[in-house]
């Protein structure tokens, strides 16, 4: 008798199990605006998998989605990710304001290369703690370079993104929490 004649129900078998986990894995998510969202638990949020990031930042308008490091992590580098800037104060306080920073252009790197496609009243998510905030654009403009960037006084609970135009200016895109939908997020491996 051959391998295959033995085997031929064993095969099967498995073939059938691997089709229903690949089924029944598949069809608790949908995809809306290129995010994949979750419907187990009667949850309809973005998938978050166990990582060593702190938050996620999501643009749907720019199609963006980006995990965010703690401040004193090695993947916290304008030179890798999206920077989490260490003036920022986080949504642990009564209020905050989130600095967060990336480079512009054609690079592999260049997260925020389409930030200057926002416009007042866009909306951007961050992912935090199980928690989802929701900010609104309600600031645009451009300066000149400085070395070094003077943080606002923390008077509401805020974002900043910034990114370089050119060699000269950047552009920093203020935010304000409109929303926080709590324990909404759950983590899943």
């Amino acid at each position: 008798m051959s391998f295959l004649k033995r085997n031929l129900f064993k095969i099967i078998i498995l073939i059938l199990v691997l089709t229903i986990v690949g089924i029944n894995n598949e069809k608790h998510y949908f995809y809306k605006d290129n995010l994949k969202y979750n419907y187990l638990t009667n949850t309809d949020y973005f998938k978050i998998t166990k990582d060593d990031y702190l938050m996620q930042i999501i643009i749907p308008k720019i199609n963006l989605k980006r995990k965010i490091y703690n401040i004193d992590s090695s993947k916290n580098n304008v030179s890798k990710n999206i920077e989490l800037l260490k003036e920022s104060t986080l949504m642990d306080s009564e209020k905050y304001h989130i600095y967060l920073a990336a480079h512009s252009g054609n690079s592999f790197i260049s997260y925020f290369r389409k930030l200057n496609k926002l416009k007042i009243q866009d909306e951007v998510k961050i992912f935090y703690k199980n928690d989802l905030y929701i900010y609104e654009i309600f600031n645009i403009k451009e300066e000149e370079k400085k070395s070094y960037i003077v943080p606002n006084n923390v008077e509401d609970k805020m974002l900043t993104l910034i990114t370089c135009i050119g060699k000269e200016k950047r552009l920093i895109i203020d935010l304000r929490e409109i929303a926080k939908e709590s324990n909404n997020i759950k983590n899943y491996s």
